[in-house]
């Protein structure tokens, strides 16, 4: 996982960079986890990747935040077709959480961490909805 410290900014939506990446995982693992909601729970950084205007941060945090809730979500529908008990999806909704808060801390030290996988795939989605 590579690592990049950030300068502390505003966000276009006034507040700390920061603070507004952090809402945004914190929003997200908050609706993965209420029943019939979770399917939308990713719309939460849509919105903030559409409306942040300035901080390539925010934009990263929310794309990424973005991938990790399809991702699950994603997951969570292939368990529970394939299986008939609930508790794989639980698991991964479990790993999912604490790779959000893990997120969410980072945000908020203003830091950047590059998840396997993930972070290729938000940056592709990044930088072709960005243009």
């Amino acid at each position: 996982m590579k690592t990049t410290v950030i300068q502390p900014h505003k966000s276009s939506l006034g507040m700390g960079a920061n603070i507004v990446a952090l809402i945004t995982y914190l929003a997200m693992g908050i609706l993965l986890w209420v029943p019939a909601i979770w399917y939308f729970a990713w719309i939460i950084p849509i919105i903030i990747f559409l409306v942040e205007k300035k901080s390539k941060f925010v934009k990263f945090h929310a794309i990424q935040a973005l991938v990790i809730g399809l991702v699950q979500v994603i997951l969570g529908l292939i368990l529970v077709n394939l299986v008939s008990s609930s508790l794989p999806a639980q698991i991964v909704s479990i790993v999912f959480t604490v790779i959000i808060i893990f997120m969410a801390v980072m945000s908020y030290l203003y830091k950047q961490v590059g998840l396997p996988l993930i972070t290729p795939i938000a940056n592709s989605i990044s930088d072709k909805v960005d243009k």
